[in-house]
């Protein structure tokens, strides 16, 4: 299975990056990992399905947006930063001509597509399901007219490709910042092998940073 984009804390300004209590919150993370079987084809289909008879109408009063994140355009679309009340979210907006009603219905007209946005959606229900710690939180399916909206958490600090764009520069605080998110990196994908899942495409976008603000925390 292909897994969808997951995501790596990093400690606030200030707060030490490598230390007993994040080492332990990274052995309890992978226990609750190992408690869970291996997932299934029929597992990941079965939430695929489900999460396409779930789609809700899109709220355009529910959700405000704010600005556009990145191209999507291996999607055909954007991801784009919204506001739900008083919370920041990543919208993945997609023309509903391409993404379809439904995964069978997506198949049976993209069968060569490199891009299996159902795969991503049911591949990512099923970590929250089981609290798998490093994945953004799926709030939902939406449709409108034209555009299928794809509603998750949103990762503050973008994706690992534009982290490297900012400080700190190359050098021993770089370094030392990369640390834990090296370490989360190697942990996610172990758990996610564990589970059955390979990525497969491996690259800086795939991963989200969020900053947390608790010595310690990881999202």
């Amino acid at each position: 299975m292909r897994a969808a984009r997951w995501l790596l804390g990093q400690h606030a300004a200030g707060s030490p990056s490598h230390d007993a209590s994040s080492e332990s919150t990274d052995e309890a993370a992978e226990q609750e990992a190992h408690v869970v079987a291996s997932l299934t084809p029929s597992l990941l289909r079965e939430r695929m399905d489900a999460s396409a008879a779930d789609v809700l109408p899109w709220d355009s009063h529910r959700f405000r947006r704010v600005k556009q994140l990145q191209d999507a355009k291996r999607n055909h679309g954007c991801v784009e930063l919204m506001r739900q009340g008083s919370t920041f979210v990543a919208v993945k907006k997609m023309p509903t001509r391409w993404i379809r009603r439904s995964p069978s219905e997506f198949d049976a007209v993209n069968p060569h597509s490199s891009e299996r946005p159902w795969v991503d959606v049911g591949l990512v229900r099923i970590l929250n399901e089981i609290q798998f710690p490093y994945c953004v939180k799926l709030l939902g399916v939406f449709v409108d007219r034209d555009n299928t909206y794809v509603a998750s958490s949103l990762a503050s600090e973008g994706d690992l490709f534009a982290w490297c764009d900012r400080d700190p520069k190359p050098g021993p605080k770089r370094e030392a910042a990369m640390y834990p998110l090296v370490e989360q990196i190697f942990a996610g994908v172990r758990r996610l092998h564990d589970l059955g899942v390979a990525h497969r495409d491996l690259f800086g976008t795939c991963l989200s940073i969020l900053k947390t603000a608790i010595r310690g925390s990881r999202s």
